[in-house]
């Protein structure tokens, strides 16, 4: 990895945002509480920012994988990106 690119950038920030969300969101929070309009807005406000910033990632980590632009070394990292978001939406949360 000679230069850090657009994609390396978007992929680093959106696995810090989402690792933020998974130990220090509240969406947990309002999920089997009675919702009100404030909770229905924080519940809705918490489960969107995590799908928006998963979606940004795998696209960025796809296109590094479906382009024939990067090196293997930068492909297989981009695999272990693809991997941490599946990861992330398939580990239960405590």
């Amino acid at each position: 990895m000679d230069s850090i690119t657009f994609p390396w950038v978007l992929s680093i920030g959106g696995i810090i945002i989402l690792s933020f969300f998974r130990f220090f969101g509240d969406s947990n929070q309002y999920i089997f509480k009675s919702l009100n309009k404030q909770r229905q807005t924080s519940l809705y406000s918490s489960l969107t920012m995590p799908v928006f910033v998963s979606i940004v990632v795998l696209l960025s980590g796809l296109y590094i994988i479906l382009s024939k632009n990067y090196e293997p070394a930068e492909q297989k990292w981009a695999f272990g990106i693809v991997g941490t978001i599946v990861g992330y939406w398939l580990k239960p949360n405590k």
